[in-house]
Order: C-alpha cells, then sequence, then structure tokens
C-alpha cells in the first residue's frame, strides 16, 4: 500500500511539474511575440509594410499586451506592458482617453514602479493636451505634487497648473508681457 500511494504521490507531482512547466512555457512564447511585433514595429527602415498593416501589427501587440497583463499581473514585465499599451493608445491609436485610463490603472496596480512618477506626469498631461479635461488634470497633477514633492518634474507641472486651459498664443503673450 505505502509504494502505491507513494507511485501516486509522484505521479501527481511530475503532472504538477508538467503543468507548471507548460505555463511558463506559455509565458515565454507570449513574450517572445511580444519582442518580435516590438522589433517590427520599431524597425524605422522598414519601408516595404503599409500604414494599415503596421496599424495591424500595434493593434497585435496592443493584444499580446493585454493577455499577458491579465495572465501574469505579477510578473515583473506586467507594469512595462501596461505603460506601453497606454503609450501605443496615444501614440498610434490617438485614443487619448484610453490612454489616461490606463495610465491611472498603472498608478493603482503598480504605485511603486520605478514608471509610476512618469506614468503620473503623463496622466495629467494627457488630461491637460489633448483630452481637455482641466480638472481631471489639475487633480492628478496635484496628487504628483502630493507623492514625489522632491522631483525635477514639480516645477513644470506647477507651471502647467498656472496654466491649464491657455492657448499657445496666450502663453506667448504672457512670456513678452514678463519681459
Amino acid at each position: 500500500f505505502y509504494k502505491m500511494n507513494s507511485s501516486i504521490v509522484l505521479i501527481l507531482f511530475v503532472l504538477s511539474m508538467m503543468n507548471a512547466c507548460s505555463g511558463f512555457n506559455k509565458k515565454e512564447k507570449q513574450v517572445e511575440r511580444i519582442k518580435g511585433l516590438e522589433w517590427v514595429l520599431m524597425d524605422e527602415n522598414d519601408t516595404n509594410r503599409s500604414a494599415s498593416e503596421k496599424m495591424a501589427d500595434a493593434k497585435k501587440l496592443k493584444d499580446e499586451y493585454h493577455q499577458f497583463v491579465s495572465a501574469f499581473p505579477q510578473d515583473t514585465l506586467a507594469p512595462l506592458f501596461l505603460y506601453n499599451i497606454a503609450m501605443l493608445e496615444a501614440d498610434q491609436f490617438k485614443n487619448y482617453v484610453e490612454s489616461a485610463k490606463l495610465l491611472e490603472q498603472f498608478q493603482r496596480e503598480y504605485p511603486e514602479h520605478t514608471l509610476a512618477s512618469k506614468a503620473l506626469f503623463l496622466q495629467g498631461f494627457t488630461y491637460a493636451e489633448y483630452v481637455k479635461d482641466y480638472k481631471r488634470a489639475e487633480l492628478v497633477y496635484r496628487l504628483f505634487i502630493q507623492k514625489y514633492p522632491d522631483s525635477e518634474m514639480v516645477p513644470s507641472i506647477e507651471f502647467e497648473l498656472k496654466n491649464l486651459g491657455k492657448s499657445p498664443e496666450e502663453l506667448l503673450n504672457l512670456n513678452v508681457s514678463n519681459e
């Protein structure tokens, strides 16, 4: 009976290890797909592909990032990939509201990450400059100053706060009158 029990335990152990390895292989394969798509999109010498092909690859990359973050939220790559989704939404898809929401999600889920301060700044900047939601931008900027009072970005953010909603012409006139 003891030999039979130890055989069952051994079989269960081997099966669980195989299952763990298949999950690891799945993650590795997904990272390989992501790196491949990133490389294709970053290739500035690629003149053979149309804008629609490049946009389709950007969509695939965004989907791969989302899948990875959903499947492996505790992985060290998850914050970077979430941040990259926000950048794709803004840069490639011009979906600034979604980009700002993703940057907010980044703050909630990875507040101690090295990109956290940059993500918070970009969230405020996106609300101010692209979404034109100045109240939300002000809240985010004030949160930034509260969380990162020693940041080198604080003077820029204070300038932004004083000038939220002003057009470039108004800012130029402001600079001319101060001289």
